[in-house]
């Protein structure tokens, strides 16, 4: 895959505060590891399983919204701004089938995040990069990113391998190097956050 931006989702643990009236949060960072730096957004979940109001921060004063419009089946959300505007709508195909779209308002999906097992064994390690569990990020039809859950940190030997269990994983967001504006970016992080908390709720682990 051509090198592009790499966007990594980091579940704040049950153990920490968090902002008055929600259960959960992710935060967002930027490039392979999340420490010392600054998150790009930050998603305080009213509900776990994303079946309530979503706050999106982009920066203290860039509050954008992730509303469910769909509690039951494979769900969908709808992302607005600081006015109401709709940004984009996200649905869901089923966990099952593992399939989301990313839409603009009124639009036909422009977006898809699906489950590799239906593609061609090339599209799979190119665009997973050798991952077991994750994600091809298509845009009008052609592979452009993945999503894959992946080790905080990398490395060979036993004391590797013994930190990677301990730090555990992390599911991570990778675009190619095509231009994409600073709202749809937060569109396919918003996009991206429905995929993963739905194949959490989904796993045995």
């Amino acid at each position: 895959m051509a090198e592009g931006r790499e966007l990594r989702f980091v579940k704040t643990p049950g153990g920490m505060p968090l902002p008055e009236n929600f259960k959960r949060q992710y935060r967002v960072f930027q490039g392979q590891s999340a420490e010392n730096l600054a998150p790009v957004a930050t998603f305080n979940l009213e509900e776990p399983h994303l079946r309530g109001v979503t706050e999106v921060r982009r920066a203290a004063t860039d509050i954008l919204t992730l509303t469910a419009l769909q509690v039951s089946g494979a769900g969908r959300w709808q992302l607005t701004d600081e006015v109401g505007e709709i940004l984009a709508e996200i649905s869901g195909r089923g966990v099952l089938s593992q399939g989301w779209a990313l839409s603009s308002r009124g639009e036909e999906p422009e977006f898809e995040l699906v489950n590799p097992q239906g593609l061609t064994k090339q599209v799979i390690t190119t665009m997973l990069e050798g991952e077991t569990e994750g994600l091809v990020l298509k845009k009008s039809g052609n592979p452009i990113g993945s999503l894959t859950k992946q080790h905080r940190s990398m490395g060979g030997g036993v004391l590797a391998g013994l930190k990677r269990f301990v730090e555990g994983r992390d599911w991570v967001l990778k675009l190619d190097d095509q231009p994409v504006g600073a709202n749809r970016e937060l569109a396919l992080m918003s996009f991206s956050l429905v995929a993963i908390v739905s194949l959490e709720f989904s796993s045995p682990d």
